[in-house]
């Protein structure tokens, strides 16, 4: 762990820039071990002997001083021996005043050897003790990006949701976008195969390095023939077996009737004048029934497949609440089990759902109904469709 000196932020040991200041770690940084405890210790103090300064040469040479400061009376000048004595003596120089306020100049001196440096200002080669910093590698495996990762929009490498700035480039995070976790969809979550082993760089799988490619496992191979003998045999079947062709057909076309229907319109053929006015589609007409359950019978050339009827219940608008008006019927087709279909007692068209199949003569009986009791039972219109 890595902590920056500047906002005390703890980073990971891979970081190269701070999560809070954008730090750079390299200069900022201090390894911590698990505790908190520093991983590099203080830099060694300097020498007591190396800190004080050698004072006893600048003393020295402070401390000289000129002589004398006067000035040297000129020596009388000197007389040749034999020679006439001057005629004249020399005439006397006036006493020169000393200075009053000229400031004393130091006496020239020569140039003494070189004073030696202390010990604390000779540059030094010995580095102190530095923070030691993680191996570099050649190749590092960045870690994967988790959900919820910030990701940085300058390098693409996830960060921490905390941080601030790149812990890998220090660019600021303000405007990362956030991973989101990857739905997987149906198919692969059922037929989810276990993830392959990443290898490093140069290493083989151990089947390579055996005999130079992977070797297929015996059961796969089994697998496959079977599948595809499977599949050979059930072509076969079909083309070369009447029963078999039949029953695929009769199957596919059941499949297709429940999950895929395709309704059309069919009108039935009425065997007289009063059943025909319940399938000509003319709403100012109606069929009349009278007793407790009246019944028609209506016939469809050829066979169909009946899968909707509709129907308009009462005479019309005007005579609506005069007659009675079906709450159920019952339909009956040949030996197929009957149906019984459910209606409202509404003046409007109500369509229902129903299965009937190869129908060519359709037995329509009113089974409860509801009005006044003495009345006939109303149907305007009856309507059909058929499944293909």
């Amino acid at each position: 762990m890595i902590l920056c000196r500047k906002c005390g932020h703890q980073n990971a040991d891979d970081d190269l820039f701070c999560g809070q200041c954008n730090a750079y770690l390299e200069w900022s940084g201090q390894v911590v071990g698990p505790s908190g405890s520093s991983g590099a210790s203080a830099p060694a103090t300097s020498s007591a002997t190396g800190s004080a300064p050698a004072t006893s040469s600048a003393k020295s040479g402070s401390a000289r001083t000129p002589a004398s400061s006067a000035p040297a009376a000129s020596p009388a000048p000197a007389t040749r021996p034999g020679g006439p004595a001057a005629s004249t003596p020399a005439p006397a120089q006036p006493a020169a005043r000393p200075p009053s306020a000229a400031p004393e100049q130091p006496v020239a001196r020569r140039p003494s050897a070189p004073v030696a440096q202390p010990p604390s200002r000779q540059p030094t080669t010995a580095a102190g003790p530095q923070r030691p910093r993680p191996a570099a590698t050649s190749q590092t495996a960045e870690p994967d990006i988790k959900a919820g990762d910030r990701i940085c929009p300058a390098c693409g490498v996830g960060n921490d949701p905390q941080r601030r700035f790149c812990r890998r480039c220090g660019t600021s995070l303000e405007q990362a976008v956030v991973a989101v976790p990857v739905r997987v969809p149906w198919y692969r979550r059922l037929f989810r195969r276990s993830s392959p082993n990443r290898m490093q760089a140069g290493e083989r799988p151990r089947s390579m390095a055996e005999r130079g490619r992977p070797r297929r496992p015996i059961l796969g191979y089994l697998v496959s023939f079977a599948l595809l003998a499977l599949i050979v045999g059930a072509i076969g079947s079909y083309v070369a077996v009447p029963d078999v062709r039949q029953q695929v057909d009769t199957t596919i076309a059941d499949l297709r009737r429940q999950y895929l229907p395709e309704l059309v319109d069919v009108t039935p053929v009425a065997r007289s004048e009063a059943v025909g006015r319940v399938i000509d589609r003319n709403l100012a007409t109606w069929w009349e029934g009278d007793g407790d359950r009246p019944s028609l019978v209506l016939r469809f050339d050829p066979p169909v497949d009946l899968g909707n009827i509709g129907v308009s219940s009462g005479a019309n608008s005007d005579e609506f609440p005069t007659f009675r008006r079906p709450l159920e019927l019952r339909l009956e087709a040949g030996d197929a089990a009957p149906v019984s279909v459910a209606l409202d007692d509404t003046a409007t068209f109500q369509s229902r759902g129903i299965d009937l199949r190869d129908v060519s003569q359709l037995r329509v009986t009113v089974v409860r109904s509801t009005g006044p009791a003495r009345a006939p039972v109303a149907i305007r219109d009856l309507e059909f469709k058929a499944v293909r």
